[in-house]
């Protein structure tokens, strides 16, 4: 176990988002590589990876655990009015990837990822709000996922942490990668997938 956490520490990074021709964020993959070549695609779990519902079920093992057996993060949030300064001031202090927005109900509604904002300094086009840098697309669980589930999204898409979202849509919390291992005592196949996930392979990209 020990060594799992050194190999995360090591090589997990928030994932790499590229905004679309036309400079939006809504559409396309969530992220850039996000897969191991042209393997994924070509792979049943490649559709539930990018799946936006709350109760995935990515590939053939079976864990013991649900994410809500783990202790979640409490999310970074903004709302659909909030500036890109608001945003940008998150994600420095927190050392973040991506910002969650949510309503006035707390429903999800997508992410602001900090790729987002970059490229709107880069091309001198800096919104007043953040309601259109927002982005779907990106992988969520429910707290009645099984962990192994949660987990395999994370790698298969390159994040260290995904949005927990419930049956009504309310943004329960975020999943980190770490606290999904500091489970894995209590269900191997935690360690298995992310081991297996860190293995040299001939179609894997590198940690970003």
């Amino acid at each position: 176990m020990t060594g799992t956490r050194r190999a995360l520490t090591r090589f997990m990074s928030n994932a790499t988002y590229r905004p679309n021709d036309d400079g939006s964020f809504s559409g396309g993959g969530p992220i850039t590589l996000s897969t191991p070549g042209a393997a994924l695609p070509m792979n049943p779990i490649g559709s539930e990876s990018y799946a936006h519902r709350t109760n995935a079920r990515i590939g053939l093992g079976h864990g013991t655990l649900f994410v809500i057996d783990v202790t979640l993060d409490r999310p970074l949030t903004v709302s659909q009015d909030a500036t890109v300064v608001e945003v940008a001031t998150l994600l420095r202090k927190h050392e973040a990837g991506f910002v969650s927005v949510i309503d006035s109900e707390r429903r999800f509604l997508g992410v602001v990822p900090a790729e987002a904002l970059l490229s709107c300094l880069a091309d001198n086009r800096v919104p007043s709000k953040v309601s259109s840098l927002i982005s779907s697309q990106i992988p969520t669980c429910g707290p009645q996922s099984l962990l192994l589930d949660a987990v395999r999204q994370m790698l298969a898409c390159f994040l260290r942490r995904i949005p927990v979202v419930g049956e009504t849509g309310i943004l329960l919390g975020t999943l980190s990668l770490s606290a999904a291992a500091s489970a894995a005592e209590r269900d191997p196949t935690i360690v298995e997938a992310i081991e297996a996930a860190l293995r040299p392979s001939l179609f894997a990209r590198a940690w970003a």
